[in-house]
């Protein structure tokens, strides 16, 4: 299940984004921090969320420390670091991760995090 969800991995400006986990082609994900939107496709969560991170950030990096499975639903329980490029102020923030897997593939992702600590990284 980890394996499968939750891939630890840094962005920087100079490496490609990071794998994503294995999501459905219809796959609805919600992001909030700090890129809110619904995307629907892998190629839409690369685009507009992945690729953004390491425009933004170094060393974005995801700690995934608890899951808790309940049939479909998977609750990933994380914490997020990274320093904004900008600012240079850096970030350590608790998450929540809501998975929804059907037939081993992600159908839905809603991410919930401290927007309050990225807008106070991301400002002057």
């Amino acid at each position: 299940m980890r394996q499968l969800l939750f891939h630890q991995e840094k962005c920087s400006h100079t490496a490609s984004a990071p794998p994503l986990p294995r999501f459905s082609d219809e796959a609805g994900l919600r992001a909030g921090f700090p890129l809110a939107g619904i995307y629907r496709t892998p190629d839409g969560v690369t685009a507009n969320v992945m690729e953004k991170l390491g425009q933004d950030w170094d060393g974005w990096t995801a700690h995934d420390d608890t899951y808790v499975v309940d049939g479909e639903n998977v609750v990933v329980l994380a914490r997020y670091t990274a320093t904004n490029k900008p600012t240079g102020r850096p970030i350590d923030v608790r998450v929540a991760h809501h998975f929804v897997v059907r037939g081993g593939l992600v159908v839905r992702f809603e991410q919930f995090a401290d927007t309050a600590l990225v807008r106070e990284a991301k400002t002057d």
